[in-house]
């Protein structure tokens, strides 16, 4: 790396449920990755602040509806009797999306604001953590440290428990902004 190579910033917040001793193994993980942290910052979200947080574009909610039924027609899962009473790709996006906040917002959750110089610190932060979907996140990734997966959380109708969340190189100003007050409390 060059010396004039800027920092980076990228968040990642562990999410609620996550026992002190993963975390610290998250936490060691994000540091191997040569990654610096500024800011660790314990914090409940509101459900209002994390409908926000996780609101889409109705082209990705229409993605995020397509795989799920996708997954549903692969598993041969009813997905009537699984919650979704409305089974467009768009009201299935939104449902899961209100699944997500609702999770988000049910405990204590870690912020982690770290820095890292580099032309893609982004696609470092997606390696080290992994898949969405923890059954097919690759070993030694921390989504991979998960005994969830999208077939259980499916069935019991919520969301993934997949860990973590690392911001996207496009989101990740705004995602900080959005959480910027539960870093100062």
């Amino acid at each position: 790396m060059k010396d004039t190579e800027k920092y980076s910033i990228e968040l990642f917040i562990i999410k609620p449920g996550v026992s002190k001793k993963t975390k610290e193994e998250i936490i060691k993980k994000i540091r191997k990755a040569k990654f610096i942290i500024a800011v660790k910052k314990d914090a409940v979200f509101s459900f209002n602040d994390m409908l926000k947080f996780y609101s889409k574009e109705n082209s990705d909610l229409i993605k995020i509806g397509e795989t799920t039924l996708g997954f549903f027609k692969e598993n041969k899962i009813n997905i009537k009797k699984h919650h979704f009473p409305k089974t467009t790709p768009l009201a299935i996006g939104k449902e899961i999306m209100r699944r997500q906040a609702e999770y988000m917002a049910s405990g204590t959750s870690t912020i982690i604001i770290a820095m890292k110089k580099g032309k893609d610190i982004y696609k470092d932060a997606k390696a080290i953590v992994g898949s969405t979907f923890p059954e097919r996140a690759e070993i030694g990734t921390i989504r991979n440290m998960s005994n969830d997966s999208l077939y259980s959380s499916t069935i019991e109708n919520r969301s993934i428990h997949n860990l973590i969340h690392s911001s996207d190189k496009e989101n990740v100003e705004k995602e900080i902004a959005l959480i910027k007050k539960y870093i100062a409390k």
